[in-house]
């Protein structure tokens, strides 16, 4: 299995003899992880693509079909940027993370696990949203720039 490949089927591999990567290879010396690629934990791996499929699932319910990041701009329309909108999400899930591991019963049937995966995708959203906004910034001084002949 290529890491270039973009839809992964990881698996974790573990028997008696060692440990196995997530490519299906035995990992008998340390210059595997060189030629295979994979350093990390098969586990992590294995949450990307679940990360990628509940981002896939729960876009279809917030966002238009033409805009993945649609329901975060939305922001906009109350004067709040879609990265300042995206980390108020953040804190709304670090919220119900903490309450959740301190004890506090779910209610609404999403676990801790759930709650850190949303956290970790709303991260990512943030990322997208900055880079999104620092490319919309340099994109306005480049057009202020020849309109103002400089």
């Amino acid at each position: 299995m290529s890491k270039n490949n973009t839809h992964h089927e990881y698996r974790k591999y573990q028997n008696g003899f060692g440990e196995w990567c997530v490519c299906g290879e035995a990992k008998v010396s340390p210059i595997h992880d060189d030629v295979c690629g994979y350093a990390g934990p098969p586990r992590f791996y294995e949450l990307l693509d679940t990360l990628r499929d509940l981002c896939d699932r729960k876009n279809q319910n917030y966002a238009s079909e033409n805009d993945p990041l649609s329901n975060f701009k939305m922001c906009k329309e109350f004067g709040i940027s879609p990265s300042k909108g995206a980390l108020v999400r953040m804190s709304d899930k670090w919220s119900r993370l903490t309450q959740l591991m301190s004890g506090k019963q779910d209610k609404v049937g999403e676990s801790i696990k759930d709650t850190a995966l949303d956290l970790a995708n709303y991260a990512l959203f943030l990322v997208i949203l900055l880079e999104e906004e620092e490319n919309g910034a340099q994109d306005a001084k480049r057009r202020v720039s020849s309109v103002s002949g400089q």
